[in-house]
């Protein structure tokens, strides 16, 4: 897993997940010194749309140190398979995207980040 610097307005990708696999994860995100950010799950594929994602922070950038972000969990929609987190307010520096599988047998997920001051 490698470690993306998000700063001020830049767009990051963080990778793509295969929605047919059990479990999957992002890069970690390093926010710095940003106060404010938003993520994006952009879904392509996906033939059932029922999968979790869930959004995971920490002051540490170590992959076991990872907690969940409140109100931080992104299910999948067939109506809109497309998610989005606006983050307010970011008093840690690190974060990273997970996803459980739902009954999805194909497809993709490609995570994107964007912060500002």
């Amino acid at each position: 897993m490698t470690t993306k610097i998000v700063t001020h307005t830049s767009l990051v990708k963080l990778g793509t997940i295969n929605l047919s696999q059990p479990t999957g994860e992002s890069d970690i995100i390093d926010f710095r010194e940003m106060n404010s950010g938003t993520i994006q799950i952009v879904v392509d594929g996906a033939d059932v749309n029922d999968g979790v994602f869930t959004l995971k922070q920490s002051i540490l950038c170590e992959p076991t140190s990872f907690a969940m972000y409140p109100k931080g969990t992104l299910p999948m929609d067939a109506s809109c398979p497309n998610l989005a987190a606006n983050i307010c307010c970011i008093p840690f520096r690190y974060m990273k995207v997970c996803y459980s599988q739902g009954t999805d047998s194909t497809g993709t997920a490609t995570i994107y980040a964007r912060a500002k001051l």
